[in-house]
């Protein structure tokens, strides 16, 4: 996951071509079609300043995302979030902008 070049490399970047991302607006639309069978997960929030890889927006099973193609720089993870799901069986984050 960390490489020793102090950058960010999941597994997914190798397996599906690209690190997947949902901000603040649809957080919990993503994560709850997508981490469905989850109890549990991990949240990283990034700096978008600080990725400094490529990064584009996409559509994908009706979810505005950002897909970012290279690993980036540890620099970009500014939090890290364990989110367990409610008693709705729902993840529920709530993300304040402060731009």
């Amino acid at each position: 996951m960390y490489s020793d070049s102090g950058r960010y490399e999941p597994e997914e970047l190798e397996s599906e071509g690209a690190i997947i991302c949902a901000d603040g607006n649809n957080i919990n639309e993503y994560l709850n079609s997508r981490f469905s069978d989850q109890n549990k997960i991990l949240v990283l929030v990034l700096d978008p300043l600080r990725i400094q890889s490529p990064m584009k927006r996409v559509k994908t099973e009706g979810h505005d995302l950002v897909e970012l193609t290279e690993a980036f720089s540890l620099d970009a993870i500014i939090d890290k979030i364990t989110v367990g799901k409610d008693q709705d069986d729902q993840f529920k984050l709530s993300v304040r902008h402060f731009d």
